[in-house]
């Protein structure tokens, strides 16, 4: 947890050393800080000790597997082990990169520089404050992605779409998600935000986008509590499990809601791609509010939003003009997702320490 926590540290101080230097671009600056903290977080998710993550070490066991197949058996890859069955699209992933290298941490390098980079790409692109962004980045889906490699490298090829959708290249698009959906299934739920792009922000569009949302969570609860009644297997998702429910990661997703739309209130520089990050953040508080009590895995398709926190909450804080209500908002925001990301570490981190 040491290394974690001085990760975080590192990135604030070399934040501090380099707003310091007499560079003559802010950009220059920028740049230099997400090299910096790209080739430490590459190297954290390399030389993790993935014995800790119950998922990895059957990435790792899938990519021995596959220096024994050839490419017309590249399928066996899918079903090499009970545990655990991987998507197509990295079955051929895994074999490509077997084929060129014989070590295994080569696939923990490839997902990793593929998954921070798209990141980052969007970060240095979008957000006005690049550092709180990438310490949202850490805190928030850096640490799952160690363990959840090929749902992770859904998101990140998902991400390399977003240019696609704002030039309406729907062609270009569809393949990336093609492309992310042979990694991992639910990469599909991305392909509602080219649809909704169109739609203009304004005090008009939240509202009834939000009661459609009630009344879909509503039809789904009566699905649900009608399928554990009435259909065999189901019984495990009762309806009494919506009165069980965390709230938290709602009242956590609300919060941020709230606080992105007043800071951008009356919307009138919601276009392009704020205006398609601000379309990702109601798709993310809608996931927040459809799993409520929901047990299973619901909640991971908001990996393919949270983009939006990272970036429309550091941007939202610039349009704040009282610059003491600005430092204490970026504050808070440190401290809230600092906690959380801590709860968040059920498998703790630790270094490889032999290769």
């Amino acid at each position: 947890m040491s290394i974690w926590i001085g990760n975080i540290i590192l990135l604030f101080f070399y934040s501090v050393i380099i707003n310091n230097k007499t560079m003559t671009y802010k950009q220059s600056k920028t740049s230099l800080l997400a090299v910096i903290m790209f080739i430490q977080l590459l190297l954290l998710y390399v030389f993790n000790d993935n014995t800790i993550f119950p998922d990895t070490r059957y990435y790792l066991k899938g990519f021995d597997y596959s220096l024994t197949v050839g490419w017309n058996d590249v399928p066996k890859i899918q079903h090499f082990s009970t545990e655990i069955k991987f998507d197509l699209g990295w079955c051929y992933f895994t074999k490509l990169l077997s084929s060129l290298f014989n070590h295994n941490l080569i696939l923990l390098f490839a997902a990793g520089f593929i998954f921070i980079l798209s990141y980052f790409t969007v970060i240095m692109k979008y957000s006005l404050i690049p550092w709180l962004s990438i310490f949202l980045f850490i805190a928030t889906v850096f640490y799952s992605s160690l363990f959840i490699l090929r749902q992770s490298m859904a998101v990140a090829i998902c991400l390399f779409s977003i240019p696609y959708i704002i030039e309406r290249k729907f062609l270009k698009f569809l393949f990336f998600i093609f492309i992310a959906f042979s990694f991992h299934k639910t990469a599909l739920i991305f392909v509602l935000l080219y649809f909704l792009y169109p739609l203009k922000i304004d005090k008009n569009f939240f509202f009834p986008v939000i009661i459609m949302g009630l009344l879909f969570y509503s039809g789904f609860k009566f699905i649900l509590h009608f399928s554990a009644t009435y259909l065999p297997g189901f019984a495990i998702y009762d309806s009494n499990i919506f009165k069980m429910a965390n709230y938290t990661s709602f009242s956590i997703a609300l919060c941020i809601f709230v606080f992105i739309v007043i800071c951008y209130y009356p919307f009138s520089q919601i276009e392009n791609y704020t205006r398609l990050f601000f379309q990702m953040l109601l798709l993310f508080f809608m996931v927040e509010l459809f799993r409520i009590g929901i047990p299973g895995t619901m909640g991971r398709l908001n990996l393919y939003f949270y983009i939006a926190v990272i970036l429309l909450l550091p941007n939202a804080i610039q349009q704040i003009s009282n610059i003491n209500f600005k430092y204490i908002s970026v504050i808070v925001i440190i401290v809230i997702y600092f906690t959380l990301m801590i709860k968040q570490m059920n498998y703790g981190f630790n270094l490889l320490l032999k290769i």
